[in-house]
């Protein structure tokens, strides 16, 4: 596993140390393919395709094929991305998008303590055997990141940066409601100051 794993394909070591994936999520992949290629036979259209039965070695390929859409979709996703997803929605923050108590030509610091974001998402990726569609093999995603401090540098409604101090961090990953790999790491590597180049926008409180 990287020593800085800013992206979850990394944080979850799907490239595995061999650069193969973890085998608990090829062997849940592989079922959950079989699967739906039983189900999809039922329907008449798509037996006409196929009978259901997949070689050994077409569901090994296929496997390899939606763990491979996993891995390219967990690489788009940060955990610094994560984070300002999860700030952007906290409450105590959406003070800061009122411009008339809070100019935007003035930059403000809040700080947090003891604060833990957590981010959860769901892809998917659609199975096609000749061109039909035959279902598809969804996730559940789920990471936590615990601060003992943090601070944010909020400017015209916008939060510009954030300076994190120690922090931890899970996850979880779930094919088919069935979870595969959990991670924890003790302590999370992350830059001293990170960034957020067009500023992430901060919703106005509701009735103001």
């Amino acid at each position: 596993m990287s020593d800085n794993p800013h992206t979850l394909d990394l944080f979850f070591g799907l490239n595995g140390e061999d650069g193969k994936p973890p085998a608990e999520l090829t062997h849940a992949v592989r079922a959950a393919v079989a699967a739906q290629l039983r189900e999809a036979a039922k329907a008449v259209a798509a037996a006409k395709v196929f009978t259901g039965k997949a070689p050994d070695t077409q569901l090994d390929l296929a496997a390899t094929e939606v763990i491979g859409a996993l891995r390219r979709a967990m690489a788009d996703l940060s955990i610094p991305q994560l984070l300002a997803s999860g700030w952007s929605k906290y409450a105590a923050l959406s003070k800061y998008a009122d411009a008339r108590a809070y100019p935007s030509d003035t930059t403000y610091v809040e700080p947090f303590f003891e604060q833990t974001l957590t981010s959860t998402h769901h892809p998917f990726v659609e199975l096609r055997l000749g061109g039909v569609p035959t279902g598809k093999v969804e996730f559940a995603v789920e990471v936590a990141v615990t601060f003992e401090e943090v601070s944010l540098s909020i400017r015209g409604g916008r939060i510009m940066s954030a300076r994190p101090g120690k922090a931890s961090a899970s996850g979880t990953i779930k094919c088919e409601d069935r979870q595969v790999i959990e991670r924890k790491l003790g302590e999370l590597t992350l830059p001293g100051e990170i960034p957020f180049t067009s500023g992430i926008p901060l919703p106005a409180r509701i009735g103001v």
